[in-house]
């Protein structure tokens, strides 16, 4: 993943090789947004059965949907990752959990 930086965490998980489709993936998506001038952006991916849902907001409210992947493996259900475009990098990390 050149030009991404991976929290120490979120390394852990993209070294997985069941988790190296989405990581794949992800990088792809911020070379777009990079070429594209999006802001720092948030990505959720959720699975429902065997699928996997992508999608993505920007801190404008700006959403950008994915293909569904019909298939796959990943061992969480969901997951919620932060980027931020900084120093010629993007920055990857969890996103905070929602508080009540």
């Amino acid at each position: 993943m050149k030009d991404v930086h991976l929290t120490n965490a979120v390394k852990l998980l993209a070294q997985r090789s069941d988790c190296k489709w989405f990581f794949n993936f992800l990088a792809k998506q911020l070379h777009v947004m990079d070429a594209n001038g999006v802001y720092p952006l948030t990505f959720y991916m959720r699975k429902h059965g065997e699928e996997f849902h992508v999608w993505a907001r920007d801190d404008k409210g700006e959403i950008y949907s994915y293909p569904i992947k019909p298939s796959g493996t990943f061992p969480l259900d969901s997951i919620k990752l932060r980027a931020v475009y900084e120093g010629n990098f993007w920055h990857v990390s969890f996103g905070k959990a929602a508080t009540s």
